[in-house]
């Protein structure tokens, strides 16, 4: 089956963010950063766990690693996709030397709107969650 991105004409602010992140220290320091910049911020560090959240709590953006266990970032990204169509998606990785594939363009690929490589920076972050508050939301129709 063939998704087919849809362009919405709405622009609208991200004010809650979901980050995941298998390094519980990153994850928090990240959710205590962009709670500093009056960001709605919560932190876990599963794929699993961030689609049980998603399921109870709405987030405007979700910032997902690509390499955890239980569930890692590209099974993330699908499922997000697959039930929260308008959702905006930041992929951030520091790779690994195990892949020998670019995970983040596959992020890409799969519906992430932004790739980030670690070590990440808060100044990078921030950048990229207001260029995505001034791109129209996408919906994926499948």
């Amino acid at each position: 089956m063939n998704a087919i991105m849809t362009p919405t004409a709405r622009t609208e602010p991200i004010r809650s963010i979901l980050v995941i992140d298998d390094d519980v220290q990153l994850g928090i320091g990240i959710k205590m950063l962009l709670q500093k910049h009056r960001y709605l911020a919560q932190a876990t560090n599963s794929g699993g766990a961030a689609l049980r959240i998603l399921a109870k709590e709405p987030f405007d953006l979700v910032i997902t690693d690509i390499f955890m266990e239980d569930k890692d970032g590209l099974e993330t990204i699908v499922a997000i996709r697959e039930r929260h169509p308008g959702m905006r998606v930041i992929a951030v990785s520091g790779g690994s030397k195990l892949v020998r594939f670019d995970c983040l363009e596959m992020a890409a690929a799969l519906g992430a709107e932004t790739i980030l490589r670690k070590p990440l920076t808060i100044e990078a972050l921030l950048k990229a969650i207001r260029a995505l508050e001034e791109e129209p939301v996408s919906i994926v129709e499948r």
